[in-house]
């Protein structure tokens, strides 16, 4: 079975640009409230919002998933409490972004203040989180303000992403649930981040659900959550998700999986970049 046929077989389309990703919306756990209606035929500002430690290796191939947006409304904003911000600003410009909010701030404050902090400084109608350390599709952004606007949705999640654990070759599609990670929020439905180091989102995310209506979109292969070995959660999250997994890409078929999706994302050069710094 090649790859295309594989993906068929798990409900999974590729993404292109005639991509239409498919969504159903849940009501908040109080009951249905009347959907949100958006009256301006204006494009939305998205502001991508990108908390960092400053490991620029991995930084890199986020802000490349950024530049290859098709969305034009944008802007990333970047908040870091460990790295050299020179060094970061020196980044965001080789990689060409034109609207970039850069802030740089003491130490001593958790994962979930550094969020907030990132959505002080957007200007942006949409916010939508941005990590440092995985890869996004060119349409993520485009996929999520359409959905918003056709949905009447507060907030919209993908139901399934993409593992990927290169270290082991291997990727996995995960089951499905609200990944959150993947949030686009409108900014007057955004909720404030409790101050914890972990599961700070899976907490706006209860938040959210009990008050507002949430469109689940089906588009797995347009966020790529990469095990790098520095990420915040240790192996045994990743190792219980593979066992969750829908289906897990090895071998043959894990090498067609990356050559596709190489056309459409830096995956190769992040590849070969985590190689190096084994």
């Amino acid at each position: 079975m090649d790859i295309s046929e594989r993906l068929r077989s798990l409900g999974v389309s590729p993404c292109s640009e005639a991509f239409e990703a498919r969504y159903e919306v849940l009501h908040p756990a109080r009951g249905p409230v009347p959907p949100r209606l958006v009256t301006t035929t204006a494009a939305p500002l998205a502001s991508c919002l990108m908390v960092t430690r400053g490991d620029l290796d991995l930084m890199r191939q986020a802000v490349e998933s950024y530049q290859r947006q098709t969305w034009a409304e944008r802007e990333l904003v970047v908040v870091t409490a460990e790295g050299d911000p020179r060094a970061i600003q020196a980044l965001l410009a080789e990689a060409g972004v034109a609207r970039a909010v850069l802030a740089s701030v003491g130490p001593g404050l958790a994962l979930g203040d550094l969020r907030n902090l990132a959505a002080a400084r957007a200007r942006g109608e949409i916010l939508v989180q941005w990590d440092d350390d995985d890869l996004s599709d060119p349409g993520r952004i485009a996929t999520a303000v359409a959905v918003l606007r056709a949905s009447g949705a507060s907030a919209a999640f993908l139901d399934r992403w993409l593992t990927w654990w290169p270290a082991r070759g291997l990727a996995a599609l995960s089951r499905r649930r609200i990944c959150e990670g993947t949030m686009a929020v409108w900014r007057d439905a955004a909720r404030t981040y409790p101050a914890a180091a972990r599961a700070e989102d899976s907490d706006v995310l209860r938040r959210l659900q009990q008050d507002e209506p949430i469109a689940l979109i089906d588009a797995p292969l347009q966020y790529v959550y990469a095990v790098t070995g520095r990420n915040t959660s240790g192996d045994a999250l990743f190792e219980a998700e593979l066992d969750r997994a829908q289906h897990v890409f090895r071998g043959a078929e894990y090498d067609d999986l990356l050559a596709l999706l190489g056309r459409r994302l830096p995956i190769a050069a992040y590849a070969a970049t985590l190689a190096r710094s084994k």
